[in-house]
């Protein structure tokens, strides 16, 4: 007989698969100490199921996987068996559980990796949001034609995947060992799965889907040894399909100054345009001219970055001082030209009057005798042919 009662107040989910496999923690007062230890779980069709147990070392925790049941059903009881003692804890609000339709896989947004992992793949499927830990696992395959057989040594990557909704999963890949095999192209070809609880239809999928998981190699890039400045940088290199391609979300390639301490406060986005095998194009930003020299690095993933080169911002052209010279002198020698020629000009037009004034004086004066001629009877003919006014005032 116990000297401390067992109760239970609350479980660690209150729902799961109908395939059954739900770590749940049942959290209360001594609810795991004796030595014979039971979880019975009554459905609400009157079925009682036992629960498989997992070894804790805490008093007030007791760790069970549910098992599978047909179809969806709700649990009324929850029974702790604990040597003598039984404790049954009939449908309170804190510790209820329900069973759901199992979770589906319906696509991956992308079937390729690269061997150092970081990059990000999206999974469509419906109710994951009843998987307490989502996982995804890669096996290599080696020869494409087989899947994986039971007597493989190469344990399975597995990692952790997140829920950012009941329809999809996000799952980082993992750095893949280079032990891994490859075929004479150095992909390797895994079988792929999801451990979604006790679901069996979410595993090996590379079977069911007669399809593998891809995993290439490292990309690598030709390094980019101080190249001018241009609206359009072009990065050469192998392997970009695996981080740029397939539907896997593009590399970010960004520009900072070289030399600086940090250089992510500088960093600029350079805009991928166009992702090639072996090729990457990127729209320039607008870069600060006050420095010379920016350091392009390239983001594949949350694991890896690679410094691919610099671009330098080319300095304002500088003429020879040979030419800067010539070129004084020109203009001095033009200028000079164009004094002397106003100078010449204005003589000429000061001679052209002063003739001209010379003519007008003359005309005076044989105006004024004629005029005078007239006024005293004397005028001859020389005058009246060269005055045709004269005779008329004659």
């Amino acid at each position: 007989m116990f000297t401390q009662v067992p109760s239970i107040s609350s479980l660690s989910t209150n729902e799961g698969p109908v395939s059954g496999g739900t770590r749940v923690t049942l959290h209360g007062e001594n609810v795991n100490i004796g030595g014979e230890k039971m979880v019975i779980m009554k459905l609400s069709n009157g079925v009682e199921l036992n629960c498989s147990l997992v070894t804790s070392n805490n008093t007030n925790e007791m760790v069970f996987l549910t098992p599978q049941v047909p179809a969806a059903i709700y649990v009324t009881e929850i029974t702790l068996r604990l040597d003598d003692y039984t404790d049954i804890k009939t449908n309170p609000s804190s510790a209820e559980f329900y069973y759901r339709a199992d979770s589906t896989v319906t696509k991956l947004n992308t079937y390729h990796g690269i061997v150092s992992g970081g990059t990000t793949l999206t999974v469509d499927g419906s109710s994951f949001n009843i998987i307490q830990e989502p996982r995804m696992y890669l096996e290599p395959v080696g020869d494409m034609t087989r899947t994986r057989r039971a007597t493989d040594s190469t344990p399975p990557k597995v990692f952790a995947c997140s829920t950012p909704d009941s329809n999809h999963l996000k799952c980082e890949l993992p750095t893949i060992p280079r032990s891994w095999p490859a075929d004479s192209n150095g992909t390797i070809r895994c079988n792929y799965g999801f451990i979604l609880d006790g679901i069996q239809e979410t595993q090996d999928l590379a079977t069911k889907n007669n399809n593998t998981f891809n995993i290439g190699k490292d990309p690598s890039f030709k390094v980019l040894d101080g190249v001018p400045l241009a609206e359009i940088l072009k990065i050469e290199g192998e392997n970009f399909l695996y981080i740029g391609g397939q539907d896997i979300v593009q590399p970010i390639v960004r520009v900072g100054v070289a030399g600086s301490g940090d250089k992510s406060e500088t960093e600029l986005d350079c805009e991928v345009t166009t992702i090639q095998d072996k090729l990457l194009y990127c729209d320039m930003p607008q870069l600060d001219s006050t420095y010379k020299k920016y350091v392009v690095t390239v983001y594949y993933g949350s694991i890896v970055r690679e410094e691919v080169g610099t671009v330098v911002v080319a300095s304002d052209p500088q003429l020879p001082t040979l030419t800067i010279v010539a070129i004084c002198v020109s203009c001095g020698v033009i200028f000079v030209i164009v004094i002397i020629t106003i100078v010449v000009l204005k003589c000429r037009l000061s001679r052209t009057d002063q003739g001209m004034k010379k003519l007008q004086d003359k005309m005076d004066n044989l105006e004024m005798t004629v005029a005078k001629e007239c006024k005293e009877g004397t005028c001859n003919a020389p005058a009246r042919s060269v005055l045709g006014y004269c005779s008329l005032i004659c």
